[in-house]
Parts: structure tokens; C-alpha cells; sequence
């Protein structure tokens, strides 16, 4: 079995590679495509296309499953036909977006707070100056963001012990057992996971194309 794994395409932000990840939708051959989460950023608001049923086109995509993720605010009411989770397993995998690891977001998604906010304030600033707020507060902060995202990376890895955990949401590709992260598709980086599965053990290739 084949299991293709996205995350973070973040649509609706000015930074998002929505139309190379679409051009990979069209081309994709999967038994299962798992979008882990903020495939639109739901904060910016509603999505202005139906993106899953674009990628329900290509019926080489057997099957689809969406992991909630932080911007995925009110998801349910955008999105039907789909099965929506707040996590995922097959076989040896456990798959979860990883907000609920990291302090910051844990209690998101929600309407109002400082989420919302930082979101807004974060694009228009990136709309205007065509400025890339994420990687400058990144590079400002010589690591220690990173260090802090990965906190959440190790707290889900000791949570199921037993299992090769998928996160998103920190948006670093990583493919260095015990720790799995298939990236984003905005910013800096375009990556996703492509998995076999046999007999319940899989096989996971971190895919970068930038």
C-alpha cells in the first residue's frame, strides 16, 4: 500500500506554493493521500476554491483523509464528502498534525485570541512588503524557535512510544527515526512523504522538490 503525506500548504497566505502543489495533485499515483493539516489558513478566511474536490479529480488518488490542524478553524463547515480526524494510524504509523504538542497552540483552533491576530498582522505585513515574517523571526532568533517546534516533535515521539510518528505543523522536514515530519509547502522548503506499507511495516522516503 502506498500512502502519500502533505501538510501546511497554508492557502490563502501570500508565501504558499498552492499551484505546485496542485500540479502535484494531478500527477499523483496513491492508495491514500493524508493532508495533515492547514491545507488553507482558515484565520486569513474561507477558502476561495474547493481544493479536495480538484484533487478528487485524479483517480489515481484511491482514497483521502484530513488530520485537523491549528488554522483549520471550523474546518467541517468547508469541506464534505472527506473524512476528517484529529488523528490517523495504519499499519505501524501514527499521524497527527502535532499542535496539541505545542504550548502555543494547543487550545487553537479557535475564532478569537492571539492566534487569530498574530496570523493577520503576519500577512499583511507580508502582503504589503512582500516579506517573509516566518523565516526572518526564524533567522532573529538563531535556532531557538526551531528548538522550541521541535520541543512538540520529541513530546509526541514519547507520548506514543510504540509508534513511527507523522507530525506537520513546525513546517522542518524531518526524516531521522524516531522523528517524522513532512514539512510544508510555503515559505522555504516544498516536501511531503511518500510511504510503503507491508504487512503493517512501513517505509517512509522524505520527498523535497524546491
Amino acid at each position: 500500500m502506498k500512502i502519500t503525506i502533505v501538510s501546511d500548504i497554508h492557502i490563502n497566505s501570500f508565501f504558499t506554493k498552492e499551484k505546485k502543489f496542485l500540479e502535484l495533485m494531478d500527477t499523483l499515483e496513491t492508495d491514500l493521500l493524508v493532508i495533515n493539516g492547514d491545507l488553507y489558513d482558515l484565520y486569513l478566511g474561507p477558502p476561495k476554491k474547493d481544493v479536495i474536490k480538484d484533487i478528487k479529480k485524479n483517480k489515481n488518488i484511491k482514497d483521502i483523509v484530513y488530520i485537523r490542524g491549528n488554522h483549520d478553524f471550523r474546518i467541517k463547515d468547508h469541506f464534505t464528502g472527506i473524512k476528517i480526524y484529529d488523528f490517523y494510524e495504519i499499519g505501524d504509523l501514527y499521524i497527527t498534525h502535532g499542535h496539541q504538542y505545542d504550548f502555543l497552540s494547543k487550545e487553537e483552533p479557535r475564532k478569537y485570541g492571539y492566534g487569530v491576530w498574530t496570523v493577520k498582522i503576519r500577512d499583511w505585513i507580508e502582503r504589503v512588503f512582500k516579506f517573509n515574517v516566518r523565516i526572518f523571526l526564524k533567522k532573529l532568533s538563531f535556532g531557538s524557535i526551531d528548538k522550541l517546534l521541535f520541543r512538540a516533535q520529541k513530546l509526541a515521539v514519547l507520548d506514543k512510544p510504540n509508534k513511527k510518528i507523522i507530525l506537520g505543523h513546525t513546517h522542518l522536514p524531518i526524516n531521522d527515526p524516531p522523528y517524522y515530519n513532512c514539512g510544508c509547502m510555503v515559505d522555504d522548503f516544498f516536501t511531503y512523504m511518500d510511504i510503503d506499507i507491508e504487512n503493517g511495516v512501513s517505509n517512509i522516503n522524505l520527498i523535497s522538490d524546491q
